[in-house]
């Protein structure tokens, strides 16, 4: 790994490819977390949870229909 003021040169990237490979699954659970984790505040933020009556919510949820169009 880079030190020092190269730290700031090297892209976000390489950084997460070489983490990724070195930590394998932890890594990539982590990140499925973290943006889990962010996704579920900007719905909170931004108002876009709706409030469902727990039967409908568990008929969505079992459903497995699609809409083709």
């Amino acid at each position: 790994m880079p030190d020092g003021g190269e730290i700031q040169k090297v892209p976000k990237q390489w950084i997460a490819n070489v983490c990724n490979s070195i930590l394998k699954k932890v890594f990539s659970e982590w990140v499925k977390d973290q943006v889990a984790k962010r996704n579920k505040e900007v719905l909170k933020q931004k108002g876009l949870l709706i409030d469902m009556d727990p039967e409908m919510a568990a008929a969505f949820q079992a459903s497995t229909k699609q809409s083709g169009k």
